[in-house]
């Protein structure tokens, strides 16, 4: 996967916002730091392709929520079935696979 490139102030905006403290980001009070700079990301419009290892509920949820802001996804589980079960991307037969 390639990195996301940010142009312009969309960088300085990103670590501006990003390092403001804890408090309400989009009206949701209590959202973490990865949650912070997710929601900045898409708020300049950046589309990521991201690979998601582990489909438990940690990382099902995360895909869920990155599926649903427009995100493209890879995901690699132990089990695929369960991969598959989610239906938000595609399923990749390794972890080196779903990082390519």
């Amino acid at each position: 996967m390639a990195p996301i490139g940010l142009g312009g102030g969309a960088l300085q905006l990103l670590q501006d916002r990003a390092l403001d403290g804890p408090g309400d980001v989009d009206g949701e009070p209590g959202v973490e730091l990865a949650d912070r700079w997710l929601c900045l990301l898409v708020s300049v419009g950046a589309v990521m392709r991201v690979a998601i290892l582990g489909t438990g509920k940690m990382g099902g949820a995360m895909a869920r929520r990155l599926k649903a802001l427009g995100h493209e996804l890879t995901l690699w589980n132990r089990t695929r079935s369960r991969a598959e079960a989610l239906s938000v991307g595609k399923v990749a037969a390794t972890p080196a696979e779903a990082a390519v």
